[in-house]
């Protein structure tokens, strides 16, 4: 349960820098199907986010502007342990990691037959790049519409807001991988 409340808490805090950075916000909402437990609701106001896991109901303050935004994450939009390892060896998968350069350089990076580095506020640009410019930039193939794209970020807030991004672009194949580079140095006891 820790996990998922640290997963929310990680997606409240981005949707919050976001939203004060942008000024544009008042009301978002993300909604998981996670199994364990099931993280039902975030809600964002302009001065209170909360949301409940299971019978737990977490409440912080935060300062929102005007406008609404809202992610929301299904079951099928969802790479489970099994299905990332897979997708890291299988070249029909891309993996893109949406954290930012630093944190690669830091942390690492995972081993993947494809594989792109584009932080999570680049992502709606470089997906409307030209293929040229994309490799140019990126040093990797363009994904075209078709692909399976699992995203990934540090702990599962910023590629939720990836996928919703891939999603509005036309990129309806592309799931995310919540548990995020965190808990895939678990899953390779790295």
């Amino acid at each position: 349960m820790a996990r998922y409340i640290r997963q929310a808490t990680s997606l409240s805090n981005m949707l919050s820098r976001q939203a004060l950075r942008s000024h544009n916000f008042t009301t978002a909402q993300y909604t998981c199907g996670i199994p364990e437990p099931k993280i039902s609701m975030l809600k964002v106001d302009h001065k209170l986010l909360s949301y409940s896991a299971g019978n737990t109901l977490l409440t912080q303050q935060r300062q929102m502007s005007k406008k609404s935004f809202q992610v929301e994450l299904s079951p099928d939009k969802v790479v489970s342990d099994t299905e990332i390892l897979d997708a890291l060896k299988h070249p029909d998968f891309y993996v893109v990691d949406v954290r930012g350069h630093k944190e690669i350089t830091e942390d690492g990076k995972l081993s993947a037959k494809r594989w792109v580095n584009i932080p999570y506020d680049e992502l709606e640009s470089a997906l409307t790049l030209s293929e040229i410019d994309f490799k140019k930039k990126y040093g990797s193939e363009k994904p075209d519409k078709a692909t399976n794209i699992v995203f990934h970020c540090k702990g599962g807030g910023r590629s939720t807001i990836a996928l919703n991004t891939a999603h509005k672009l036309g990129y309806h194949k592309s799931k995310h991988f919540p548990a995020g580079w965190n808990g895939m140095k678990k899953i390779l006891n790295v």
